[in-house]
């Protein structure tokens, strides 16, 4: 599934679930906590930032769909990319999006074109002088968040790499989405969000067919709990009574407050949770 924001919301900064990387290998896992890091000339929204969470390692964000879709504030894909930073291939779990010769230049397949068939899990191989590059794929996850209290229309983008993250915000969204497809006809602007970090099981599947279990900080997405509970009312009342209500009612008329299960994850995607 590649899911690509649609709207343009300019980026301000990013949220990682590990500390700063050390050279090549990313940072410690923080748990339960996110790092928020702002970019330059944002000295305002940084401010008020601190002012709302009294830290730059917030263990909960509340932000808000802005866009008719929950689908245009996630994107995902499977890329790869050279050590200086520029990209090679991306696919999603079906195929390759686009591929670069990375020494020509050269772009061997543009917007999915021609079809080039990809599994997660596979190395996108490239020779040069007779020598043959093999160049994994990862999980790239990015989450679009809007925060009501940086009063500024630019977001901050959540970036993983975790498979079990992906599944996790992919059920989420789609409950939120559907929760507006029942109540707004669609659509899900304006419905408020508490984005944290749950610890969850997780099963991974050895080559020998054996299998790991074990708990990770997974990253949740839900809607705020006064929402929830004006969203259930309007539900049973809509479901009992055949009651009507206006298209924008729940979504608009809702103050919002600023103050899983077993995944069993493919042999593709091996132990060791890459932390962002």
């Amino acid at each position: 599934m590649n899911r690509k924001q649609q709207s343009v919301f300019p980026e301000m900064g990013s949220i990682h679930k590990g500390g700063p990387k050390r050279g090549d290998r990313f940072g410690e896992d923080l748990e339960e906590r996110f790092r928020v890091e702002f970019a330059p000339e944002t000295t305002e929204a940084q401010l008020r930032f601190y002012a709302a969470h009294g830290s730059y390692y917030p263990t909960e964000l509340r932000a808000m769909i802005v866009s008719k879709s929950v689908w245009e504030m996630w994107h995902f894909a499977n890329e790869t990319y050279t050590k200086s930073g520029q990209q090679i291939a991306v696919a999603d779990d079906e195929r390759f999006l686009h591929i670069r010769n990375p020494f020509t230049g050269e772009m061997i397949v543009r917007k999915g074109e021609p079809f080039t068939p990809y599994v997660p899990g596979d190395f996108y191989e490239y020779e040069r002088n007779g020598k043959t590059y093999r160049a994994k794929l990862r999980p790239y996850g990015r989450v679009y968040l809007f925060l009501p209290e940086l009063n500024t229309p630019n977001v901050l983008t959540l970036k993983t790499h975790a498979f079990y993250d992906r599944v996790n915000i992919e059920k989420q969204l789609g409950a939120i989405q559907g929760l507006a497809d029942a109540l707004n006809n669609g659509n899900a602007a304006g419905i408020p969000i508490r984005v944290f970090r749950r610890k969850g099981w997780v099963t991974w599947n050895k080559p020998d067919g054996g299998a790991i279990r074990t708990e990770k900080w997974l990253v949740n997405i839900e809607p705020t709990k006064v929402w929830m509970e004006k969203a259930m009312r309007q539900m049973t009342s809509l479901a009992s009574f055949g009651t009507s209500f206006e298209p924008n009612e729940i979504l608009l008329d809702t103050p919002v407050d600023l103050d899983d299960g077993d995944l069993n994850v493919d042999e593709a995607f091996p132990p060791g949770d890459e932390t962002e």
